[in-house]
């Protein structure tokens, strides 16, 4: 697994850096945006009435390779693809229709 550059050690608990919510293989990089998240954290959430909608992230492995144009625009990525159901985007559509709030976590929207 391709780590970030500000992890400058081997993880010895490679299960330990995924996120609870992870459910497929596919993602070329680590989850960090979503590891604070636990499944009592998100409990809590659903307990406000916070919605959660699930949506699949697989991160490509051009999102490790450095910026060297002159311009971003110049810069070449390789392709990323996600996977959402459609009840998951009828919620986020429903939120912002009603002006609520949404939260993206790599793999997750609140």
């Amino acid at each position: 697994m391709p780590l970030p550059p500000y992890i400058h050690e081997e993880l010895k608990q490679k299960e330990r850096y995924q996120t609870v919510y992870a459910r497929d293989n596919g993602s070329a990089a680590a989850p960090t945006a979503g590891l604070h998240f636990t499944r009592e954290l998100l409990e809590q959430l659903e307990g406000k009435g916070i919605e959660i909608a699930n949506v699949t992230l697989h991160v490509g492995i051009g999102t490790f390779r450095p910026v060297k144009e002159e311009t971003v625009e110049a810069h070449q990525m390789h392709s990323e693809h996600y996977y959402i159901k459609q009840e998951d985007a009828d919620k986020i559509n429903e939120a912002k229709k009603k002006g609520k709030r949404v939260i993206a976590v790599r793999n997750y929207f609140l």
